[in-house]
């Protein structure tokens, strides 16, 4: 992928200078990049006013923010559809993610994408709240025992309906053989209304950025979208809530992750500089393993961000339990483990899985001991140096009206 595209998307996302591309080419090559990373509305809704756009761009743009509009009204009139049902029968229930974080942190709502809804509901209720959603026209994708697998060694379940939008049903935001854990009560703990829908509850800052973590940490910080929660959370947030942030990442197995999470989204994206609190929880010595690997550059999927193996580097190198980790990247996790059983594949691709992965794991470590001895690739470090944007810089264009 192109480093220039990678440039010009920061700076754009970011609300510093932007030099537009010379030609066609360079814009195809930026919105490529912005698709890959999830950001094409961002973009859409970002460009400065009089920038010179290619025709063909600017009416892809324009086609892209309208079918957008369009997506967030409909899952937005949906998930008030399935919240108040699941409210009427007295199940707790969060909307998670994307629509919430759009209306109620993004300066334009039209400028977060996402992809479905992702509903939580305390562990006990996720019977009554399937029975509920089915009622609604929603069916599991998981059935017989892979359902059962998904039910005690995963997070959430995956439901859909004829011509309804895809939703995500959790009771946690971990699985419980992970080294880390952020479970519903955490999230459920302090609720606030969604911005024009005070029937639809959503979790708050502290919350919503402990889930940003968690899912940086699951794909090895190749999230930029997540990056972007994080900067518009963060600037919500008073020193004594983020000291108490910092806290409950530590307790909960975040902290190394949260504190590149913060890092990141200064550095890239023009966040507020972490505090102390936020810093020290990523240690010196970690942050130079990551930095060797370019870690940096994975949001922008750059380097080597398209190895499953560098991503389960990254994650180890996050981990507060290693060998743990290491384990269930060789050996697979439960989950992994039981739904291979329930899927029927044959114990020798098993084992020949485990091989192959021994092996990678085994180039993966050379591959970073010779990193940290030579130092990140030159190409990467225009990602270096963190980001002198102003506070508050980068909106992804202004506040839209709600759909």
């Amino acid at each position: 992928m192109s480093h220039d595209a990678a440039r010009r998307l920061l700076a754009l996302l970011r609300g510093k200078a932007f030099e537009p591309p010379a030609d066609e080419s360079g814009w195809r090559a930026l919105l490529r990049l912005a698709d890959r990373c999830g950001v094409t509305s961002a973009v859409a809704h970002g460009l400065p006013a009089g920038a010179e756009v290619p025709a063909r761009v600017r009416d892809l743009l324009a086609e892209h923010a309208r079918r957008e509009g369009l997506h967030h009204g409909w899952h937005l009139l949906e998930a008030e559809r399935l919240v108040t049902a699941l409210a009427r029968e007295g199940i707790p229930v969060a909307l998670l993610k994307g629509l919430g974080l759009a209306r109620n942190w993004w300066p334009n709502p039209l400028a977060r994408g996402f992809r479905d809804l992702d509903l939580l509901v305390p562990p006990g209720d996720v019977d009554r709240a399937l029975g509920i959603l089915a009622g609604l026209g929603y069916r599991p994708e998981a059935a017989g025992p892979l359902r059962d697998v998904y039910r005690v060694h995963h997070f959430h379940l995956v439901l859909r309906g004829d011509g309804q939008p895809k939703v995500e049903l959790h009771w946690a935001l971990a699985r419980p053989a992970d080294p880390y854990r952020l479970d519903a009560a955490t999230m459920l703990a302090d609720l606030r209304p969604l911005a024009g829908r005070d029937a639809i509850p959503v979790p708050g800052p502290r919350a919503q950025l402990l889930h940003a973590a968690v899912s940086e940490l699951r794909c090895g910080f190749t999230e930029l979208r997540r990056l972007l929660d994080a900067r518009y959370l963060l600037v919500e947030l008073e020193p004594d809530d983020l000291r108490d942030l910092a806290e409950e990442a530590r307790d909960l197995g975040l902290g190394p992750a949260l504190g590149l999470l913060a890092d990141l989204a200064h550095r890239l994206l023009g966040a507020p500089e972490p505090p102390p609190e936020l810093a020290t929880l990523l240690s010196r010595g970690t942050r130079k393993a990551l930095e060797a690997i370019g870690v940096a550059g994975f949001p922008l999927h750059l380097g080597r961000s398209g190895r499953p193996s560098v991503r389960h580097l990254v994650r180890w190198h996050l981990s507060v339990d290693r060998a743990r980790t290491v384990r269930a990247y060789l050996f697979r996790p439960p989950f992994e483990r039981e739904k291979a059983r329930a899927l029927r594949i044959p114990a020798w691709q098993r084992a020949y899985a485990l091989v192959l992965r021994a092996a990678i794991l085994a180039g993966t470590a050379a591959w970073q001991a010779w990193r940290s001895a030579v130092g990140p690739e030159r190409h990467l470090t225009f990602l270096a140096s963190p980001s002198s944007g102003p506070r508050g810089a980068g909106t992804a264009g202004t506040p839209a009206p709600a759909p």
